[in-house]
């Protein structure tokens, strides 16, 4: 795998666990716990997806 699919891809999970947790925050009420589970979630799926 190259590098830079690998850097791309560590930005592109960095930004949808972001943006999971301002998306889960504004749903739950700013309960943290619960975005952060709901973005790690997020982040095994996608890690799954890009596993070769």
């Amino acid at each position: 795998m190259k590098t830079d699919g690998i850097i791309l891809r560590l930005i592109g999970t960095f930004g949808v666990c972001r943006c999971a947790l301002i998306v889960s925050a504004e749903f739950v009420h700013r309960d943290w716990t619960v975005a952060l589970v709901i973005a790690g979630m997020t982040a095994a799926s996608l890690s799954v997806l890009w596993t070769d």
